[in-house]
């Protein structure tokens, strides 16, 4: 009687189930960046509970920036571009002496930036529903194929942070000794060293989540998503109230 064969896995079937196990351990890594976005998000909320309350609630008026700091707080992330960059454009304005001209130009360009990812949004969500299914093994949510001018929507609004960025750093060295001694003018050294840590923060996670969507599976598309969400809105927050904090005994106009 002869030995049994041991049995062996067809090519094509060992290579689809390593295929699905790399894509369940990539999917895991998403799932775990997102939860740590939301945990950094609930903390910083929890951290700086007191002085959104004194600066924040307690105030007798609710004007246009302290709406866009509860959106930029507590809306869901779709609804966060135009409160975070109210709050940001205000920033750079003030250093400026919030001139007609830089006004129109900066909002122009905003608006411009923010049509091009609006326009590219569109036409991956046209693209993603045809290619869409539900995976039952999973129980997730897929599609075939990533658009690929998606990428760009991370890239787009880099040109406008660095114009941002390029003002505040300007303007920093226009005031280098502020920036290096606070409490020479405390109001502009916190617009520039919060400007400064958003620029270099913010356009190198966007630059990295352009890296991951051209260079990485496409199960691993959603890993530093939510993270960007995560530290846009942890620092925005902060930013507004760093500013509030120091005009809380003055008025500044568009934060106090």
């Amino acid at each position: 009687m002869s030995a049994s064969q041991p049995h062996t896995i067809p090519p094509a079937l060992a290579h689809a189930i390593h295929e699905l196990s790399v894509a369940l351990s990539n999917l895991t890594k998403c799932k775990y960046t997102s939860v740590a976005g939301l945990t950094v998000v609930l903390y910083d909320i929890l951290l700086l509970l007191s002085d959104e309350v004194r600066l924040i609630w307690q105030k007798p008026r609710m004007n246009a920036s302290r709406i866009a700091y509860l959106i930029n707080r507590y809306v869901p992330p779709v609804f966060l571009i135009v409160a975070n960059y109210h709050i940001l454009v205000l920033r750079v304005l003030a250093l400026y002496g919030a001139g007609r001209t830089l006004t129109i130009v900066i909002y122009t360009l905003f608006a411009i930036s923010y049509g091009i990812c609006l326009g590219i949004t569109i036409n991956a969500v046209i693209v993603i529903k045809e290619k869409a299914y539900f995976d039952p093994l999973v129980h997730v949510c897929n599609i075939k194929s990533t658009p690929e001018i998606f990428r760009f929507i991370f890239l787009t609004p880099v040109f406008f942070e660095i114009l941002i960025g390029g003002l505040t750093l300007w303007k920093g060295l226009q005031h280098a000794y502020v920036i290096s001694h606070a409490s020479a003018a405390p109001m502009i050294h916190i617009m520039l060293r919060d400007g400064l840590i958003w620029f270099t923060s913010v356009v190198g996670l966007r630059l990295w989540n352009a890296l991951i969507w051209v260079f990485l599976p496409q199960s691993l598309i959603y890993l530093g998503i939510y993270i960007l969400w995560a530290l846009v809105s942890t620092f925005v927050s902060r930013f507004f109230l760093n500013i509030l904090n120091i005009a809380s005994t003055e008025a500044v106009d568009g934060f106090s």
